[in-house]
């Protein structure tokens, strides 16, 4: 699914059996229906209502005979991941993303890297030069990118584009010596990132939990995603007041 959804699924009719279903995705026409006109209706402005708040909930319609109840479930777009550089770190961070439902592209100049042996799981294998503009992928908005290309000058114009789109979170692999040596690149160009720009930018990537592996490292990339798009401090939850679900 490439855009969100909401389905609503009966589960209590009264006099028939439950388990009819309407379908809505954004942009698209209501799929599927119920033997009741004005309950079809119902459950299609409940979708319809999902997809605004982006919210499940429960909804209960009355009938001539009785009353339905229907759970409305709104499914979300899958969070895109761009991965820039092959490398073998790159593989457990592309395995870990799709186990968590993300859609995952791999972008790398390197056609012996970018392989369906090495990335099986991935959507997408983009072989080209991101760095230059007429080959650089387009970022949704809301997405997240993650560069380890372990190629300093490539890591620059990456960094440098991706801070300008609309990318949600901007990762880049490397110690803070790095990250700090390619904003002073930058800056000599006369690019000075924003406040924003700032605090979209993740460098070192990933949250401090003494990663040491290729997995160990995937592991803190995708808990430091979850933590910056989520708007939570990555601290122990018994640390937290209050509850752990809002």
């Amino acid at each position: 699914m490439r855009s969100a959804g909401a389905i609503a699924t009966t589960y209590a009719l009264t006099g028939e059996s439950a388990g009819s279903r309407v379908f809505l995705r954004e942009g698209i026409a209501l799929k599927g229906g119920t033997a009741h006109e004005a309950l079809t209706g119902a459950l299609g402005r409940a979708c319809a209502g999902a997809l605004s708040t982006q919210k499940s909930s429960q909804l209960t319609v009355s009938l001539p005979g009785g009353e339905a109840e229907a759970f409305i479930e709104y499914v979300p777009l899958p969070l895109p991941l761009f991965v820039f550089g092959a490398g073998p770190d790159a593989a457990p961070l592309v395995r870990m993303a799709k186990e968590l439902g993300w859609h995952v592209t791999v972008v790398d100049r390197r056609p012996a890297y970018l392989t369906r042996e090495s990335f099986p799981s991935a959507d997408e294998l983009v072989l080209a030069r991101p760095e230059e503009t007429r080959d650089a992928p387009a970022i949704p908005r809301g997405a997240v990118a993650v560069v380890m290309t372990h190629n300093f000058e490539i890591d620059v114009a990456l960094i440098r584009s991706l801070l300008a789109s609309a990318a949600a979170y901007v990762g880049l692999l490397g110690p803070r010596a790095k990250a700090d040596m390619l904003l002073g690149r930058l800056a000599e160009e006369g690019i000075i990132p924003t406040e924003d720009e700032i605090a979209r930018f993740h460098s070192p990537v990933g949250l401090d939990i003494g990663a040491e592996t290729p997995e160990e490292i995937a592991l803190a990339i995708v808990a430091e995603v979850l933590s910056a798009l989520r708007e939570r401090p990555g601290t122990p939850l018994r640390h937290r007041e209050g509850p752990i679900h809002r």
